[in-house]
């Protein structure tokens, strides 16, 4: 009777204990146990979901094992064994398995799960560092089920690319650029929910932008200091000499560099000098990666411009001269890194009314003890010169934006410079006179020379030719010579009953060409032969048409001379002037 009261309480702690796990499963979710019985091999769920599996036997020694290893176990018989599903759990297998107190196997159920799970996604790449202008190539696969219906990659939520019912998407970046630095991310999509990696860090390397820069300064600033503005990956940098050009790109100086890229100008104590420090300053720096064309040094530019009142690059002469009561134009260069503002004269405390222009044009000026090409301002001032004395002290003063600068002319008046002018006229008639009588001289007398050596020459030729019929009369050729032509008079034979000796007019002619007639004379022997008729033959100049000789060729030969010999053009000119 013991033993039976033992037994029935102990069916009743059993039987309790089987309700309560039940409970407790059914009160923690909303979802029923799967049984694994001998008529189940099949249980489906969802990741993320709970799932409660139940061993059916009211016997003591119940096992459940996953995949042949025991999960849980219970003396008392029935059991129920929970969890949340993961896609890990997708076709493991469970059995609920029964033992006699001697421990044999008395009975076993098995089932499969089958778990639908969100997109699981892996990829080729990892975060890494390339240089600018490569490409890269990212790669996302999914597996899921159900199978995916959408994938797609972006950039820190810029959509990049995307694709419909895929289980792979690729994105390919072509000549990848310093823009396209960042975080990446790839996404799938199914029935079950959406997924996304890990964000993927690409660094692109890029050589340093150096980005121009304008700077102005003043003649007061004494400390004048620039930076590099190096910007690039990495951001360690190493700096070259900094080189000041002019705004034409003409060199001016080199200067040093400090380690973080800066450089401080040397001082100059004259502040109406500091203007010197204008111009273009170009800085160099290097992260050691280089740009497309090879190049692991950059550069960039500052442009500095060192303001100051007007400069005067070429000031008129101290002493200038001018006619009272006439407007005179003073003209000087000045150099201004603004227009013009104000401008006067003054003379004895007193402002002049003046009129001005004013063109800009490019001059030379001195920069660091280097010539350099600036522009510069030309500037004309017109006023009437004052009547009260023969000379006067003028001052003259310029206005930009940053000061004023001014210099002293003396101006003399009239009186004074048309003494000086007269003097200097009658001195240049004199030595323009003397000049011309100098030269002319010479050419005349050499001219009057010639007349009468010609006269006697003919004189002579002539009574010869009186006393000796039918001989030879020689005819000279008479030559001009001044100061820069040659002129030459040869006569040309003429067809008539009087026997000319042979004459070569081809060697006339190259004579002529090579052979400068520079203080000598030249014959031609006509022959006459008698006749009785009057017919007068006249010897004439090949050139100028001059008749020099006219010739009786009757009984008894006679010449006559043709005197009229007329300087040269050239020679008429040159006296005459």
């Amino acid at each position: 009777m013991k033993k039976v009261d033992t037994c029935i309480r102990h069916s009743y702690q059993v039987l309790i204990l089987i309700l309560y796990e039940t409970a407790c499963a059914q009160i923690s979710s909303p979802h029923r146990s799967s049984i694994i019985n001998e008529t189940i091999s099949i249980i489906h769920g969802e990741e993320d979901k709970p799932l409660h599996l139940q061993c059916p036997f009211s016997v003591t020694n119940t096992v459940l094992k996953r995949n042949g290893r025991i999960v849980k176990e219970s003396r008392f018989g029935a059991l129920v064994y929970s969890l949340i599903l993961r896609k890990d759990d997708h076709n493991s297998t469970f059995s609920c398995e029964t033992y006699t107190s001697a421990g044999r196997k008395r009975t076993m159920n098995t089932a499969t799960l089958d778990i639908r799970y969100k997109p699981f996604l892996s990829m080729n790449y990892t975060s890494n560092n390339v240089y600018e202008g490569q490409s890269v190539t990212l790669c996302c696969s999914s597996d899921s089920r159900p199978l995916t219906k959408e994938m797609w990659w972006d950039m820190e939520s810029r959509l990049l690319s995307s694709e419909y019912d895929t289980n792979v998407l690729c994105h390919k970046i072509m000549n990848i650029s310093r823009q396209d630095s960042g975080s990446y991310k790839c996404f799938a999509e199914n029935e079950i929910g959406i997924v996304n990696t890990d964000e993927i860090i690409i660094t692109v390397l890029y050589p340093p932008n150096i980005p121009d820069q304008h700077i102005n300064f003043t003649d007061t600033d004494v400390l004048r200091t620039l930076k590099c503005l190096a910007n690039g990956v990495p951001a360690k940098y190493s700096y070259g000499r900094w080189q000041h050009l002019s705004r034409f790109g003409e060199y001016i100086r080199y200067l040093n560099s400090s380690p973080d890229g800066k450089v401080t100008l040397p001082p100059i104590a004259n502040k109406m000098e500091r203007y010197q420090d204008n111009g273009i300053y170009l800085c160099t720096a290097s992260n050691t990666v280089s740009d497309s064309f090879g190049n692991s040094f950059q550069t960039g530019k500052n442009f500095v411009m060192s303001n100051g009142p007007p400069v005067f690059v070429k000031k008129i002469e101290h002493k200038q001269y001018g006619q009272i009561g006439k407007i005179f134009n003073m003209k000087f260069i000045v150099y201004s890194t603004s227009e013009i503002e104000w401008f006067n004269i003054k003379s004895e405390n007193k402002e002049i009314r003046v009129s001005s222009e004013m063109t800009h044009v490019n001059s030379s000026m001195v920069f660091h003890g280097t010539e350099l090409s600036v522009e510069t301002i030309e500037v004309v001032l017109s006023f009437n010169i004052s009547n009260k004395s023969s000379r006067q002290d003028y001052t003259v003063t310029l206005c930009n934006g940053y000061g004023n600068s001014s210099f002293v002319v003396e101006l003399k008046s009239v009186q004074v410079y048309v003494e000086e002018q007269k003097n200097d006229d009658t001195m240049a008639a004199i030595i323009t006179f003397s000049t011309f009588v100098v030269m002319c001289v010479p050419i005349l007398g050499a001219a009057v020379f010639l007349r009468r050596k010609r006269n006697r020459r003919t004189s002579e030729d002539v009574s010869e030719s009186e006393s000796v019929d039918g001989q030879p009369v020689p005819m000279e050729n008479i030559v001009y010579q001044n100061a820069t032509h040659l002129v030459a008079f040869r006569p040309t034979p003429v067809q008539t009953s009087v026997e000319v000796i042979e004459y070569n007019r081809g060697s006339y002619t190259q004579e002529q060409n090579t052979a400068p007639l520079i203080g000598q004379l030249n014959y031609v022997d006509v022959i006459f032969q008698p006749s009785t008729t009057q017919d007068v033959v006249q010897i004439i100049g090949i050139e100028n048409r001059t008749i020099y000789a006219d010739v009786n060729v009757s009984a008894g030969a006679t010449s006559s001379v043709d005197t009229r010999s007329v300087m040269s053009s050239d020679e008429e000119k040159l006296c005459r002037n």
